[in-house]
């Protein structure tokens, strides 16, 4: 079985199909939940005539749908193409066409939108309406979809590495552009730095049936690639990814504090201030939380300086993404290229790049524990850089639940 993210989940879900997936707006599933839905999604999309290759936009909002959508499609070997929600019709049109779409789940939010698009892009023949509004005449309701399907997954195609993931950039520096992945290059270089090293992907099941489930809150909207790297990073990990159909600071706090968030993925000082604009309102204290991490956008100083005095405890760095890892085959390229032998030096922002094989720490030459060396807005605990012990083969996911060690 090759690299393949719809298989690394169905391994996660077989290893623990009763934890908790996914929280969205109140609602929650598991992992055997989330995958049945998945499964049923797939087997109506094929008898659509969806399936290899094949590309289908997920216009949403966040929710349980979108994620069931994207894991319908990546079982399928088809491609989930993310529509940003926010599109107006020219936008709409020019995305839907370039993309390539046949298919298209739509929230009820956006009938007019698409409405008005649809005449001008025929290659797009199918449609699923998810929401209480008003659909088109032409499109299914989403869970009627589900409801005539088996949720196995037999007769689903097998996979393999080198199918895709696009991701459309925003548009903001000239028109959108698909952003094509491999999943195994999706896997080993973007979220390299939050899954730790497989030799087989059969080796994730044991792995996350062993370790404590992280609990992630994705702030950005699922269109925006930050959040689609953090849920799958999640995921991996078999921990819980907590959404909200629309950010908000006081959304956030609600989430985070209900649900036991350890970790906040965020995109810069755009989300930032608002969830420091609701402490400054209400402070409060979120024991639970002590990573807040920004992919995307920079989270300055002075944000983060306000984050600090109101979370002294939780610490806030910038993620950037690394290039997929040298392999035996493979040389290193110059982002990849740091020693392995020790982990990176201190740095104000913590850097995918600074471990961009994920693995720097197995090859620590202490046995069972290697070091992880960082300054950040505020380490906990103590003092502006501190030292922590890894168990071997962890990954910076499970960073909260590293022991400090003397520097």
């Amino acid at each position: 079985m090759a690299f393949n993210l719809a298989d690394l989940f169905e391994h996660v879900a077989g290893a623990v199909p009763a934890r908790t997936a996914l929280y969205a707006e109140g609602r929650s599933l598991t992992y055997r939940e989330l995958d049945q839905r998945a499964n049923q999604l797939a087997h109506h999309f094929t008898a659509a005539g969806i399936g290899a290759g094949d590309h289908v936009g997920c216009h949403l909002m966040n929710g349980a749908e979108y994620l069931e959508t994207m894991l319908a499609l990546l079982k399928l070997r088809a491609v989930p193409i993310n529509v940003n929600f926010r599109y107006v019709e020219e936008e709409l049109r020019y995305l839907y066409d370039n993309a390539d779409l046949v298919g298209l789940v739509y929230d009820t939010e956006f009938t007019d939108r698409v409405a008005a698009v649809l005449p001008q892009v025929p290659r797009l023949r199918h449609l699923l309406a998810v929401g209480p509004g008003e659909a088109l005449p032409a499109a299914r309701p989403y869970e009627q979809a589900l409801a005539d399907q088996p949720g196995g997954r037999a007769g689903l195609p097998e996979r393999s590495a080198d199918d895709l993931l696009i991701i459309y950039t925003g548009g903001t520096t000239g028109l959108p552009k698909g952003v094509m992945w491999r999943h195994e290059d999706l896997l080993l270089g973007a979220m390299s730095g939050g899954v730790a090293p497989l030799d087989s992907p059969e080796d994730i099941g044991p792995r996350v049936a062993a370790a404590a489930p992280p609990v992630m809150f994705a702030a950005p909207p699922l269109m925006h690639g930050t959040s689609v790297l953090a849920t799958f990073i999640t995921f991996f990990n078999g921990g819980k990814i907590c959404l909200v159909r629309k950010y908000s600071g006081e959304g956030a706090l609600r989430v985070i504090a209900e649900q036991g968030c350890q970790t906040m993925m965020i995109v810069g000082d755009a989300m930032a201030v608002p969830f420091v604009e609701a402490l400054d309102a209400a402070p409060r204290a979120l024991p639970s939380l002590v990573i807040i991490a920004s992919a995307g956008a920079l989270l300055t100083r002075p944000v983060r300086d306000r984050l600090n005095a109101h979370l002294p405890t939780c610490t806030s760095w910038t993620v950037s993404v690394p290039p997929r890892p040298a392999t035996a085959e493979r040389p290193p390229t110059p982002a990849c290229a740091s020693p392995s032998t020790r982990p990176p030096r201190s740095s104000t922002t913590l850097s995918a790049r600074s471990f961009p094989a994920a693995a720097w720490w197995a090859r620590w030459p202490a046995a069972a524990t290697s070091r992880w060396a960082t300054t950040a807005t505020r380490p906990r605990p103590p003092g502006p850089s501190s030292r922590w012990t890894a168990p071997a083969g962890s990954s910076p996911a499970t960073w909260p639940q590293w022991t400090p060690t003397a520097r």
